[in-house]
């Protein structure tokens, strides 16, 4: 299995930077067109303004903060870190590029990554 940095690694565009553990990316807005087919491909995620936004129900709120702990490494491996809301046992994963003032590829790929956990 592959760890998240190896992930995050193979999914990037030409305009990045890698270290060993460090990912940055060049942010560059998608357009309109590039967001839709994007969300489309990402099960349980959805287009909320200018940030894609997963929300997930969990057992109870040990359960939650267990995932959220997983968010960690990915996150720290690309750089850039969701905006998270925990409320019990439902945990809402935000993403946008602040910089860029909008989406990215950057997180396209962490979101991703953090479906597959």
């Amino acid at each position: 299995m592959l760890n998240s940095l190896d992930a995050l690694n193979q999914t990037l565009k030409p305009n990045t930077i890698t270290t060993k553990s460090r990912v940055t990316l060049m942010a560059q807005l998608l357009s309109a067109t590039e967001i839709q087919e994007k969300v489309s491909q990402l099960s349980g995620w959805k287009l909320e303004g200018k940030e894609i936004r997963l929300q997930k129900t969990f057992k109870d709120f040990v359960e939650a903060i267990a995932w959220v702990n997983k968010l960690v490494e990915p996150a720290e491996a690309a750089g850039h870190h969701p905006d998270i809301t925990i409320s019990y046992n439902k945990v809402i994963v935000s993403l946008t590029t602040h910089d860029a003032g909008g989406l990215t590829e950057l997180d396209f790929n962490l979101a991703t990554v953090i479906s597959s956990l």
